[in-house]
């Protein structure tokens, strides 16, 4: 597996170019991920929302992290967006790219099924305990239905492998919340 590298800096979500056939665009992924790579970003968030990650098969995600890996050439490093609606599924996608040697594990909460707090704290904890690498929390309510709680945010803080969280809530009074607790 990699060495562990620090989270910080500017971090663009990629977005997937694709065909009018949905087949992902190769030539236009390389030219993004290039001139984003020379401008000096810190990091890439591949295959996450802005990427078309909830659709593509884990193939063709697992051919767009491999893209992406080759044009970094280790410049940068790689958030692995697993975008899966129930904890097995994400593990298991964590399984079939591991492989790829992402330097964090990006996780949605649960989705499709509401689910209470207790779970979604559950859920993060077995990805932590199931990932090779560190495990970033994403709070994106607005396409799971299942936002994290700034409680269990506090609780997930304190596990071991969980590093730190996308949040696309909006909600920026609950953020302010945690950043002053």
């Amino acid at each position: 597996m990699s060495t562990i590298k620090k989270l910080a800096g500017v971090i663009p979500a990629l977005i997937t170019p694709l065909e009018k056939s949905g087949k992902v665009d190769c030539k236009l992924l390389e030219k993004q991920v290039a001139y984003l790579s020379s401008a000096g970003v810190h990091g890439f968030m591949v295959n996450g929302t802005t990427g078309e990650g909830p659709y593509l098969t884990i193939q063709e995600k697992i051919d767009v992290f491999t893209l992406v890996k080759e044009v970094v050439n280790g410049k940068q490093f790689l958030c692995a967006a697993c975008l899966q609606p129930s904890t097995a599924l994400v593990v298991a996608e964590i399984r079939a790219i591991e492989h790829l040697e992402p330097d964090f594990i990006v996780a949605v909460t649960p989705y499709y099924y509401a689910v209470s707090q207790e779970v979604v704290v559950q859920h993060y904890k077995e990805i932590a305990r199931n990932s090779p690498v560190p495990v970033i929390l994403y709070n994106i309510p607005s396409c799971t239905h299942n936002p994290i709680a700034l409680e269990s945010i506090l609780e997930l803080a304190s596990v071991e492998n969980i590093v730190g969280i996308k949040d696309s809530s909006g909600d920026f009074t609950s953020f302010i919340r945690g950043v002053y607790t």
